[in-house]
């Protein structure tokens, strides 16, 4: 009866569901860092027509990059490297984040992944 749940298990997480499990975690994790990154900036001293540049650049720049990654991934069929490396990268760049107090072009550098 165990051997037969974990076959199930097996097959439910099949590749593409894994990448939609890894998709909904990436986003959870970004919906939760957002709105409080305004208050981090705020109390780092930021100002709000400086806070409201930082916070445009994110959504601009997926709207830009989402069909760059999408075609390379598509070209060259290699989906599963495509989304690790961007999904990497852009964990890397997040923590910069710690590092930002201060300077506005590495800040801006991290919202962007």
């Amino acid at each position: 009866s165990d051997e037969n749940e974990c076959r199930d298990l097996t097959s439910v997480l099949s590749h593409r569901n894994k990448i939609r499990l890894l998709y909904f975690f990436y986003r959870i994790s970004t919906g939760s860092i957002i709105p409080i990154m305004s208050l981090y900036m705020q109390h780092a001293g930021w100002s709000s027509d400086q806070i409201g540049k930082l916070q445009s650049i994110r959504p601009i720049m997926t709207m830009l990059s989402a069909p760059m990654w999408g075609g390379l991934a598509d070209r060259t069929g290699r989906k599963r490297l495509v989304l690790m490396t961007t999904f990497v990268t852009s964990a890397i760049f997040r923590l910069f984040v710690r590092f930002t107090e201060g300077n506005f072009v590495l800040l801006a550098t991290a919202l962007c992944a």
